[in-house]
């Protein structure tokens, strides 16, 4: 299920596991107000995490963030706008091959106030066989005055454990990172790295995720697993069309896995891009750039 009205997120994403039908991501369907994570798997863009520029101070109660470009400073929400705002819908097809979705959004006169650049997204879910594909879509304005920068990525969250009726303490996560790209008090990238690998599979109840882990390093299209003993895994894997140099992070690992929820959060980019510019693909006018994000629900 997607809402288009509602950044264009994936709302519920269910399986069938062992006769039994499961809902795999954390507050599916759920759009009443919370005081606590919203869940469900929100799109990033045009930054991801916070943005603070260095004369702001940092409050991290707060979703106020901003970012100085050509001497002006733009307000901008916490991880982007496109999350907050409607889609619309260019196509569903259901058949033979599958089931397709694909929604868009352009550029209006609420989004250049927050990010000075004309563009169009587009989002395309295909669900086939045990298989959901992502495609995201950045097309650069013809019209731009240089180059357009952002930053991407889906908070994708998973209900935790992810067989109802397991136990959360059989959860393991495992990815082929290298390294852990460090950050402050604020979250904010130090630009320090230390080595830091899942490749051996480790309990999801041993890590710490609050503040996220953000991993890279990865040599080929970086990839995780989930796996739930109780008879499901589930593999995120991200491809982009091209990245942006170091640093880069490509997965950022964070929730509270005994509370009920984890996101991996697929990501191309870097905590505090647009004041950093690091992080950032760029696009010259008129050009386009693809990311795709594929989940694979292993069955056991």
């Amino acid at each position: 299920m997607v809402a288009p009205g509602f950044g264009a997120e994936l709302a519920s994403l269910r399986c069938l596991v062992r006769g039994q039908w499961q809902e795999l991501l954390y507050r599916a369907r759920d759009y009443r107000a919370t005081a606590g994570w919203r869940g469900k798997a929100p799109i990033l863009w045009p930054a991801i995490a916070r943005n603070f520029p260095k004369d702001m101070k940092v409050d991290l109660n707060s979703e106020d963030c901003a970012y100085d470009l050509r001497g002006r400073s733009y307000s901008i929400p916490i991880s982007g706008f496109v999350r907050n705002l409607p889609w619309n819908v260019v196509r569903t097809q259901a058949d033979e091959d599958g089931t397709v979705v694909e929604l868009t959004l352009a550029d209006s006169a609420e989004t250049r106030a927050q990010y000075p650049f004309s563009f169009r997204l587009q989002v395309t879910y295909r669900l086939r066989e045990g298989r959901l594909e992502l495609l995201h879509r950045a097309i650069a304005g013809a019209n731009n005055d240089g180059e357009m920068f952002f930053s991407i990525g889906n908070h994708i969250t998973f209900r935790m454990p992810l067989v109802a009726e397991s136990d959360v303490k059989t959860i393991q996560l495992e990815t082929p990172s290298t390294i852990a790209h460090l950050k402050d008090d604020a979250t904010l990238p130090t630009g320090e790295r230390r080595a830091r690998s899942f490749r051996a599979a480790s309990p999801v109840v041993d890590l710490q995720f609050v503040p996220a882990i953000s991993l890279g390093g990865y040599t080929g299209d970086p990839w995780l697993r989930l796996t739930d003993p109780a008879g499901l895994a589930l593999r995120i894997t991200h491809h982009a069309e091209s990245l942006p140099p170091e640093p880069l992070v490509q997965f950022n690992l964070w929730g509270r896995p005994g509370d009920g929820y984890l996101s991996p959060e697929p990501v191309v980019g870097l905590q505090n891009p647009l004041n950093l510019r690091q992080g950032l693909i760029e696009l010259p006018p008129g050009k386009a750039w693809a990311w795709r994000v594929w989940i694979d629900l292993e069955r056991r």
